[in-house]
């Protein structure tokens, strides 16, 4: 049952401190409960909301209040997207369900605020260089259609402790009352473990008021915070975020679908055993590396005046002598599992057809 008193306290603590947001997000949760017990309320405090919500629409789309500002080199301290995808990018699948909760919580807000739940408001990436952080958080932004606010180290950081704090401070502050998405990318470097002793105290304290701004997110935000160096987060980091994904390098299948989908709109002859050999090589590689090499050979194609084909099958030379003869046996024994013959194997890979029908043979 509705405590009136308690929520009416709160209520008045809210306004208050000023957070608007986090009062409009106690209003939803009680109107549920005043359907039954206060039906006329219920009805005025939708309308209200309805109202408000949309003045705020108005208001966001004729006046962007300014970005933070470091006060001494005057540099913005966030970068702001409004972003746009194509074409859906390709996650692992334990990823992408992971991605898809976080959106879909989103889109059933109201609902789930009303029923006294609250969507997922703090998020940690985890994951080599690469392998999809940053587009991640990009492709949700695009999703949600809200704007992506990355915080930029280089403006924020400064050799003046104190300052730095108060750079941080204020991106949050800024953050916290803008309907967007705050990316923290490179986490670690303002997240470290508080036991360090390299870290002097002014860091430390740093990091005891950013986990309290975590824990203290307001529900209609989400702060997303990216690493790809786990082992340098201090050990509270990770409770105080409500969804920790982890992501990790492409499979093949994901290597193979990238290939296929960078090339989709070129044409040429035995295209897809290049892809499936390119596919296979390129295991082990990050998302950005493969994009990269991929694109940079058509990018060559054009300045060269070669068929594409040709600056294809090159790249695959280049990339077998960048492998040592045991993982060459491996590719080889997978390739003739897709088919191509012990010649065409020996001679992409440089062995010799004796050494090749000695280890399939084996096999």
């Amino acid at each position: 049952m509705l405590n009136l008193e308690d929520s009416y306290v709160h209520l008045t603590r809210l306004a208050l401190e000023g957070r608007k947001q986090d009062i409009l997000t106690l209003i939803k949760r009680n109107i549920k409960q005043f359907d039954d017990i206060h039906p006329g309320l219920s009805l005025k405090l939708k309308e209200e909301i309805l109202s408000y919500q949309d003045k705020l629409t108005v208001i966001r789309k004729k006046v962007q209040p300014p970005l933070p500002i470091d006060l001494d080199s005057k540099l913005e301290l966030v970068k702001s997207d409004s972003i746009t995808f194509e074409s859906d990018p390709t996650w692992p699948e334990e990823v992408g369900n992971e991605l898809n909760k976080v959106i879909q919580e989103r889109k059933l807000e109201d609902q789930l605020i009303s029923s006294g739940l609250f969507p997922t408001r703090s998020t940690l990436f985890v994951g080599e260089p690469g392998v999809g952080k940053t587009l991640a958080a990009r492709w949700i932004s695009a999703k949600l259609e809200r704007p992506l606010l990355t915080l930029d180290l280089a403006a924020v950081m400064s050799s003046y402790l104190g300052k730095t704090g108060n750079n941080i401070r204020a991106v949050l502050d800024y953050a916290k009352k803008s309907h967007c998405i705050l990316l923290l990318d490179e986490f670690d470097a303002i997240a470290k473990k508080r036991g360090d002793d390299s870290e002097v105290g002014e860091l430390k304290r740093l990091v005891t008021v950013l986990l309290q701004e975590i824990d203290e997110w307001p529900a209609t935000g989400l702060l997303i915070a990216a690493t790809n160096h786990e082992e340098l987060l201090d050990p509270a980091v990770w409770r105080r975020f409500e969804r920790v994904i982890k992501f990790p390098k492409p499979s093949l299948q994901n290597i193979s679908y990238t290939v296929n989908e960078l090339l989709k709109n070129d044409s040429f002859e035995g295209k897809t055993s290049i892809i499936d050999i390119l596919s296979l090589l390129l295991v082990g590689k990050s998302f950005s590396d493969v994009t990269k090499e991929i694109n940079n050979s058509r990018k060559e194609s054009i300045i060269q005046g070669k068929h594409l084909s040709i600056i294809l099958e090159e790249l695959i030379e280049r990339l077998c002598k960048n492998v040592n003869k045991a993982e060459k046996i491996k590719i080889a024994l997978m390739f003739l599992e897709k088919g191509y013959s012990q010649r065409k194997t020996a001679e992409i890979l440089g062995l010799s057809r004796d050494t090749i029908r000695k280890y399939a043979n084996n096999g």
